[in-house]
């Protein structure tokens, strides 16, 4: 209200500070929760979390043993709207899954 921005931005700022919120909250849960168990629990539960999510990617169906040797190498990356992970044409080294947003 101090920058005295129209209503409408106003209304996209807002909405981008309580998604961003939302989902750092939820995303520092996890890292806690992850932080406090035993690295061979913690191994477990990232691996059933990524696996469940690779299983439904056409890529990856039928493909067990790839979807297991992927769920040990994957890191989890948090980015905020906008932010740019990669670039198109650019030569890639990493994959990139996302989970929410396009």
């Amino acid at each position: 209200k101090n920058l005295n921005l129209p209503e409408n931005l106003q209304t996209k700022v807002t909405g981008f500070l309580t998604y961003t919120e939302s989902f750092l909250e939820s995303q520092t849960e996890l890292k806690s929760f992850l932080d406090i168990i035993s690295p061979s629990l913690r191994q477990e539960v990232v691996q059933y979390i990524f696996s469940e999510t690779l299983k439904f990617n056409p890529i990856f169906k039928d493909q067990p043993l790839l979807i297991d040797y992927l769920t040990k190498k994957l890191v989890t990356e948090i980015h905020m709207p906008e932010d740019q992970v990669i670039t198109q044409g650019e030569t890639g080294t990493n994959i990139y899954f996302i989970a929410k947003g396009e």
